[in-house]
């Protein structure tokens, strides 16, 4: 990537223990960006505590740890790369994507 020059920045929301017919949502979605090279890196976060549209909190406890938290996966590329991982990962049910212009430094 080029100093500079305009990329764009996307986020993908999902939950925690989401699926893709058997395998885990999330794995399967930073695995097929990289063996794909759909875009040059992705960070995959966690959240501590979250809600939706629902309204439900979900946070993870000692006595509850496996919360189904919110899921965030985060990369950037050119807008061509992330045209064509978008259009791939929202084949995939239940993620929500925002995306917004960026400039590297």
């Amino acid at each position: 990537m080029t100093q500079g020059n305009d990329y764009v920045m996307v986020r993908i929301y999902f939950n925690e223990g989401d699926r893709s017919e058997k395998e885990n949502l999330a794995k399967k979605l930073l695995s097929d960006l990289l063996d794909k090279h759909l875009v040059a890196g992705a960070t995959l976060q966690r959240a501590l505590a979250g809600f939706g549209s629902h309204g439900v909190v979900h946070e993870a406890t000692i006595l509850h740890p496996e919360a189904r938290l919110p899921l965030i996966l985060e990369f950037f590329d050119s807008s061509a790369n992330v045209s064509r991982a978008l259009e791939y990962i929202l084949t995939f049910s239940g993620v929500t994507a925002i995306s917004w212009p960026i400039s590297t430094y």
